[in-house]
């Protein structure tokens, strides 16, 4: 009698277990990382959404979502779930990386860097809320630095003279 009701409650915690397990994996399925590889498209990538959003859009702003298995970029709107979190783009044939940074909300932030199909690095940008915002450079040979210059909300403050 005591083995039965001792399986019974262990057979019953198992299966309350197993359902809060599930209901947590279907809770976090929208922060997984997406992992985007089609047909035509020369690059995979690896990416976050947000579940649902309920920002009001600026018109000022250019977002960036994922609708129908595909990364769209719009200004000043969206549609479906806006891309949140680390953003990796990499070249299809080699695996090399193509581009790299953060998305808050479908906008860029923090520090974003694009590379060369050499593997050699071509941009760096710094943004806040989706506008460039700080240092802006972009590479020629070498790593050796064509361009660099301050923006502020998405404006040139300042260019920094090479020899």
């Amino acid at each position: 009698m005591k083995h039965s009701v001792l399986l019974t409650l262990s057979l019953f915690m198992s299966i309350q277990l197993i359902y809060a397990q599930k209901e947590k994996i279907s809770f976090d399925e929208y922060k997984k990382y997406h992992h985007l590889q089609t047909e035509d498209s020369c690059y995979l990538y690896k990416f976050t959404c947000e579940a649902k959003s309920t920002i009001v859009p600026d018109r000022e702003k250019i977002y960036t979502w994922y609708y129908n298995n595909a990364i769209h970029t719009t200004a000043g709107n969206y549609t479906g779930k806006l891309l949140s979190g680390e953003y990796t783009k990499l070249l299809k044939f080699n695996n090399q990386l193509a581009e790299k940074g953060l998305y808050k909300a479908g906008l860029k932030v923090d520090k974003w860097y694009k590379w060369n199909r050499d593997g050699s690095l071509s941009e760096y940008t710094e943004y806040k809320n989706g506008m460039r915002n700080g240092v802006h450079i972009t590479y020629a040979d070498s790593n050796k630095y064509a361009y660099k210059g301050i923006y502020k909300k998405d404006e040139k403050a300042k260019e920094i003279l090479t020899k």
